[in-house]
């Protein structure tokens, strides 16, 4: 599964595609506010010009729309199966079902990846409920303690489940 800020290729290709004119390369580590994924460098003589952090700030601020039309690119052609899956999970909440588009999408990107190893905890007892949470594989298990010692296991979590929501 593809990582949106930090993919991981598996196998060595010599090239992946060449980009054309209009084509477009990094807008969703520049909306998103990610480290770069790639190495870019110059095969020969290059010249570019550049909008940097505060330009683009200043340009989506100014231009709402601009911003919008980025998002709207993304939805239409980034089909990593993550973004993909979270989407089609949000819709299944009841209160998002008829959420816009880009809310949705919105929702989606703005989830980090986060790996847990065997073991490890996501939430313990009193901690406070503050982020939503999908699934996307493994299974967790929701416990109460019984006593001090016994933890008593009532849920088993899969694909796709929530919590939090």
């Amino acid at each position: 599964m593809l990582d949106f800020c930090n993919p991981k290729i598996k196998t060595k290709p010599s090239k992946i595609r060449t980009l054309e004119e209009g084509d477009i390369f990094g807008e969703i580590g520049a909306l998103l506010d990610c480290a770069r994924s790639a190495t870019v460098k110059a095969v020969n003589f290059a010249q570019y010009g550049e909008i940097d952090e505060a330009g683009t700030k200043k340009l989506f601020d100014e231009h709402m729309y601009f911003a919008m039309l980025l998002k709207s690119r993304i939805k239409t052609f980034y089909r990593d199966g993550l973004q993909l899956f979270l989407r089609l999970v949000l819709r299944r909440v009841n209160y998002l079902a008829k959420a816009p588009d880009n809310l949705i999408m919105d929702l989606a990107f703005n989830m980090k990846v986060v790996i847990l190893e065997k073991g490890s905890k996501l939430f313990k007892l009193d901690d406070r409920a503050t982020e939503m949470v999908i699934l996307a594989h493994g299974i967790l298990e929701i416990e109460i303690e019984v006593d001090k010692q016994t933890p008593l296991v009532i849920e088993h979590l899969t694909r796709g489940s929530i919590l939090n929501p």
